[in-house]
């Protein structure tokens, strides 16, 4: 006790030299705190001032906590998702190529019987060897019975009607049937190029009166021939 009485004085006497000796500006900021302090003082203050043994005890006082308010917050209310079905890719089917229906074996035979298979049903353009659309379904039907016949040597003769010189219905009907084995051969590959020739005939060998245009539409033909 007698301690803390001499601490107490000791206190008393130099306080106001080290307030005096301070600057007038630091000297009353302190004066202000002190008193704020005094006015208020807190329980850590009370404890060095009240307590015998302060650098004890004071350690453990505690300064009062402000209380915060708990704000309660509702959880995330979670959406549900509705799971839609996976939905798999629709394999389409392969579609092979149509295959070409193969000539009755009674048209293949009556080929090979007569040796010769006569049409005007392959049109061109007037004064080319430009096949016309139209012509595609005979071509395609004359081409299967040519690939049913193997080993055969077949002759692809062009005719052409009086109208123009002679010579230019040479070289018109040598070139036409050129266009048609060029097709067969593209089209029917089974087809041996070595045994398919085009020959042109022109004017020379018709099969009707060039003076109607009935006879001149027949003399406009192709022929396939079996050259033996």
């Amino acid at each position: 006790m007698k301690f803390l009485v001499s601490v107490l004085v000791l206190a008393a006497l130099v306080l106001p030299l080290l307030v005096v000796s301070a600057p007038a500006g630091h000297r009353e900021r302190a004066e202000a705190r002190r008193e704020a302090r005094l006015e208020k003082p807190d329980s850590r203050t009370l404890c060095y001032i009240l307590s015998p043994w302060p650098w004890r005890s004071c350690a453990e006082v505690e300064q009062p906590r402000v209380a915060v308010p708990v704000v309660k917050t509702k959880p995330p209310v979670e959406k549900k998702v509705e799971e839609k079905p996976i939905e798999k890719p629709v394999e389409k089917p392969i579609e092979k190529p149509a295959k070409k229906p193969e000539p009755p074996a009674e048209v293949v035979k009556e080929f090979i019987d007569t040796g010769k298979i006569t049409t005007t049903k392959i049109l061109f353009e007037t004064g080319k060897s430009e096949l016309k659309p139209e012509s595609k379904k005979e071509l395609d039907a004359i081409g299967e019975i040519l690939a049913q016949v193997e080993g055969l040597k077949i002759e692809i003769g062009g005719h052409t009607d009086s109208q123009g010189s002679a010579d230019m219905n040479m070289r018109l009907s040598q070139e036409r049937a050129a266009a048609v084995r060029d097709y067969i051969l593209k089209n029917f590959p089974q087809c041996d190029p070595d045994l398919l020739v085009a020959k042109g005939y022109g004017l020379t060998i018709p099969v009707a009166t060039n003076e109607t245009a009935a006879g001149q539409a027949q003399n406009r033909r192709v022929e396939f021939t079996i050259v033996k």
